[in-house]
């Protein structure tokens, strides 16, 4: 008797089970259609929304299946005139072109490509030609497979860089006009970043210091080129800088084998009271600290020249600073850059040579 009841309340409980794994089954297949209703519209409304020329195709037949509205618009067609139709269809119609300026062969396309190869197509540059415009655009494509591994079909995504590359081109420019007015002007922009301990700079600025474009340079790097009697100083500016006063600091600097004079000017930047860079230029002040020095010099002979000069009245000889009479020519040639020359006045001549020309 016990074991009739035991074997009835087993298959009461199996079928229990077998109950609750219907109501899963069911339950995941609601979800597997409601997915399946729901897909196709998520679809449609990337397609239409998202800011991404798009196109999709199925390998079986190498149809158009969906477009995104800006795909359409880049191609100037209607929805009907390429969903549906084939992609070697529309790629005849379709005016690309490389970089270099042949055309691109149905066979070429990134969609084609992975398509027929199966293969992933990263930012792949091209040229839409349109009647007095020519768009730059950047592909990206791919297949699609199944969970078995079969090919079903490939995506393709682009977009218009147009905007980019004309900002690009111009970017350029300016850096390259920057870079020639930094060379004629002898100046270069530089920044150090004090977390990473890492100067850079504009190519001014390493051809300056003597060093090659993009060398790593940290601190004892750029002070070891500094002239050993001026680093301290340089030391101080810069310690007075990241207190927060202007950064001014004229030294020397040993590159290439020569000494350079250098003038530096520059401020560090401040994140929540701490300083984190420091940025400003240099500039090569060589030529111009030796026309400085020679002007000092000059004016240092002049100098030597002025004032109160003691000259005998009678043989007009001057008394220089140690006592010694000397002749007025021979004063002044040590004192200056003049030099003398002799020949005689009218009056001297005729006081001396007078009578003998006369006779």
């Amino acid at each position: 008797m016990n074991d009739q009841y035991a074997g009835e309340d087993g298959l009461v409980k199996e079928i229990e089970r077998l109950r609750r794994r219907v109501e899963e089954l069911e339950s995941a297949e609601a979800v597997r259609r409601h997915e399946i209703e729901e897909n196709p519209a998520t679809i449609e409304a990337l397609m239409d929304y998202i800011p991404e020329a798009i196109t999709i195709v199925s390998a079986q037949d190498r149809i158009i299946r969906m477009a995104s509205s800006e795909a359409l618009k880049l191609m100037e067609a209607e929805r009907e005139e390429v969903e549906g139709n084939t992609m070697d269809a529309r790629t005849e119609r379709w005016p690309v072109y490389h970089l270099d300026g042949h055309r691109l062969t149905e066979d070429e396309f990134p969609l084609s490509v992975a398509l027929n190869e199966a293969r992933i197509i990263n930012d792949f540059e091209m040229l839409l030609v349109k009647p007095g415009q020519r768009v730059h655009l950047l592909a990206n494509a791919g297949p699609i497979f199944d969970k078995a591994g079969k090919l079903l079909g490939a995506v393709a995504v682009w977009r218009d860089i147009s905007d980019m590359k004309r900002a690009e081109k111009a970017l350029k420019e300016s850096e390259g006009m920057l870079a020639e007015s930094q060379r004629i002007a002898q100046v270069g922009s530089w920044i150090w970043d004090l977390e990473k301990d890492l100067f850079c700079g504009s190519g001014e600025a390493y051809r300056i210091f003597g060093k090659k474009l993009n060398e790593r340079i940290d601190y004892n790097n750029f002070i070891n080129t500094v002239h050993p009697e001026d680093r301290a100083a340089v030391n101080s500016a810069v310690a007075r800088a990241l207190r927060g006063e202007p950064y001014r600091a004229e030294y020397r600097i040993i590159a290439e084998g020569r000494t350079k004079h250098i003038l530096a000017l520059g401020s560090a930047q401040f994140l929540d009271g701490k300083a984190v860079s420091m940025r400003g230029t240099i500039q090569d002040i060589t030529e111009s600290k030796k026309r400085e020095n020679e002007l000092k010099d000059a004016l240092a002979r002049i100098k030597t020249l002025s004032g109160l000069i003691p000259i005998c009245a009678n043989c007009k000889r001057i008394r220089d600073d140690k006592g010694y009479w000397m002749r007025i020519e021979k004063y002044i040639e040590e004192r200056s850059a003049a030099e003398f020359t002799h020949s005689l006045c009218p009056e001297c001549e005729e006081k001396l040579y007078g009578e003998e020309k006369r006779k």
